[in-house]
């Protein structure tokens, strides 16, 4: 579980330490889990947010776009939308949300990325290059921003995106969108770019080319603004670690399952009510269920039922202790036949704090 650990501690680090607000929720809308800064951008503290839905949090009117956008989440896996959040002073924040599916151990969740975009709705409503310019250059606008003619020339950009990019401002200005952007072929990419100033804005996820060539993964909120004459203001946020980190917590997941799944032991996975999650080949020949038959039932379900108390008292014992040995204990097969077996329990956290167990089983055949 060394691996486990190592990328979770990668998780939290990064969960407390991004900029935005960091919202985790289940497929019912339930928050699992708040970052440190959504508390602070919110105002509620992690106490009074945690188990409540997050429509309770998104203004009335948007909730029918967003039960749409989560829809398209558990197709696509990944959304990008604006959206409403209400504060606990009772402020309307424009927000941008980046939500993608995780696994959390007992099924998938959904984390967001929730970015106040109050001052990119100033930026907008602008009235002046000059304007423009000051705003866009303030140190609490988190994003890179680019200025565009309607051509696609470039003819401004802040410090966040020079230093994200690696271009020197005299360089990058009069270069085209066309030499920072890779997605998509030289037509697609002009395409896309005549429908935005065509449809007036556009929110996607893309890839950014730095100066030396380096690739990087960018959401683009892009603005076709009356300025004169016509002004491209794009937006753009660096998904690098975040892409990176969710990675490694997906393959740190795949390789705890394929440990179990090479055990040559039983082994499995459940709550600490004693739900079973995930078993391994071994526990399934021992027990004569399948894999699936097994991850709807309870511990309990395949216990002898004069050692239920046991049981009670050990997933009782898991709470407070890591690792616990259970001793001999009888289970049921599918059958009816009793199986004697020594086991072992231990205790790991995923990725959002939530505990789980997992339990390793030899049978006892000379009894």
């Amino acid at each position: 579980m060394n691996m486990e650990k190592k990328y979770n501690a990668r998780f939290g680090l990064f969960f407390e330490s991004a900029r935005d607000c960091i919202l985790i929720f289940n497929k019912d809308g339930v928050i699992i889990d708040i970052n440190s800064n959504g508390q602070m951008q919110f105002g509620y503290s992690r106490e009074e947010i945690i188990d409540k839905n997050i429509l309770k949090f998104t203004l009335p009117k948007e909730v029918k776009y967003f039960f749409e956008q989560v829809a398209k989440l558990f197709t696509t896996g990944q959304v990008l939308f604006e959206s409403i959040f209400c504060t606990k002073n009772g402020l309307q924040l424009p927000v941008e949300i980046n939500a993608r599916l995780i696994n959390v151990g007992d099924g998938e969740a959904i984390f967001a990325i929730y970015r106040d975009i109050t001052l990119r709705k100033e930026i907008l409503n602008m009235c002046t290059f000059a304007d423009v310019q000051i705003r866009s250059n303030s140190k609490n606008l988190k994003d890179g921003f680019i200025l565009m003619d309607k051509e696609g020339k470039i003819l401004n950009c802040n410090d966040e995106y020079l230093k994200l990019s690696g271009y020197s401002k005299d360089k990058i200005i009069n270069m085209s969108f066309l030499d920072l952007t890779i997605k998509g072929s030289k037509a697609e990419r002009i395409e896309n770019f005549q429908n935005i100033i065509k449809e007036g804005h556009g929110l996607f996820e893309s890839f950014h080319k730095t100066k030396d060539d380096k690739i990087w993964p960018v959401s683009v909120n892009a603005n076709f603004c009356n300025i004169d004459g016509g002004r491209m203001c794009t937006f753009v946020v660096d998904l690098s670690e975040m892409q990176q980190v969710l990675t490694e917590i997906e393959q740190s997941q795949e390789i705890m399952i394929k440990i179990i799944d090479h055990s040559p032991i039983a082994m499995g996975i459940g709550h600490l009510d004693g739900n079973i999650i995930y078993v391994n080949n071994e526990m399934c020949k021992m027990l004569g269920y399948t894999k699936e038959e097994l991850a709807k039932l309870n511990v309990k379900d395949i216990t002898h039922s004069g050692d239920h108390g046991m049981t009670e008292e050990n997933l009782k014992t898991l709470k407070n202790m890591p690792k616990i040995k259970t001793g001999a204990k009888r289970y049921v097969t599918k059958d009816g036949k009793i199986v004697w077996v020594h086991g072992t329990g231990t205790t790991f956290k995923d990725s959002s704090g939530k505990i789980f167990q997992v339990a390793q089983m030899i049978e006892i055949k000379d009894l």
